[in-house]
């Protein structure tokens, strides 16, 4: 379950990231994909437009990996969203571990106008057995592009479930939770700002498209939908 971002696997799964995706053969691959909106963690990346992404990843011995991934984002106004991201991933059996680092970087928007940085960092940890997956996802300070000097720490926890259907086609359920030290969500309806937000979503693949439904406990929030195709290549 190596990291190895892709618009696909954003749908899926919002957060494991390609879990129980399999590497390509070649140890040096890319991916390219296309989704009519980008959603992470049940929000919108786009405004409820289409991305274009593509990544590049490398198969290190002892099971290590690194890789970068980018796309089109639109909160804070056209711009580009890149990835980079390092870790351990071994395979016992059925059982799957994946332990690293990922960096989330605007590199157009700047400096806040408290002068911190857009971008911000997680460590996760993750695991997944047969069909299940599971991963929690911690970042000091995931707050530092909302005007505010105090350190906001955030913990993303999730779980998702593959069932494989015939025909080639699969079905997966993913629920998780977002929550940091200090307000950070907004409601849709009143602005409110709250402590967490638990997204769910479910979704329908075959070959490299995927259909997906999704939506947040946020006030006021409505199911999002999705379809994507993303394509992996050996280099």
């Amino acid at each position: 379950m190596k990291f190895k971002k892709t618009a696909l696997a954003t749908l899926i799964a919002g957060g494991l990231l390609s879990s129980g995706m399999a590497m390509a053969d070649s140890a040096f691959t890319g991916n390219l994909g296309l989704t009519s909106n980008y959603i992470w963690r049940g929000f919108t990346q786009t405004n409820d437009q289409a991305a274009i992404s593509g990544g590049l990843d490398y198969a290190l011995p002892a099971d290590l990996y690194i890789g970068a991934w980018t796309s089109n984002v639109t909160w804070g106004g056209d711009g580009t969203e890149l990835d980079t991201y390092a870790g351990w991933a071994p395979t016992f059996g059925d059982v799957g571990l994946d332990i690293g680092v990922v960096n989330y970087a605007y590199p157009q928007y700047g400096k806040a106008s408290n002068n911190s940085d857009t971008s911000f960092y997680e460590a996760y940890v993750g695991a997944s057995w047969m069909g299940l997956s599971g991963k929690v996802s911690y970042s000091p300070n995931a707050d530092m592009a909302l005007d505010r000097t105090e350190d906001n720490p955030t913990v993303y926890v999730e779980a998702a479930y593959d069932l494989e259907l015939p025909s080639k086609t699969s079905l997966s359920f993913h629920v998780g939770n977002y929550s940091a030290k200090n307000a950070f969500f907004a409601d849709y309806d009143t602005g409110k700002l709250e402590k967490s937000s638990t997204d769910y979503s479910v979704s329908l693949s075959k070959d490299d498209f995927v259909f997906a439904v999704s939506n947040t406990t946020l006030k006021g929030d409505t199911p999002r939908f999705a379809v994507s195709y993303s394509k992996s290549f050996d280099l």
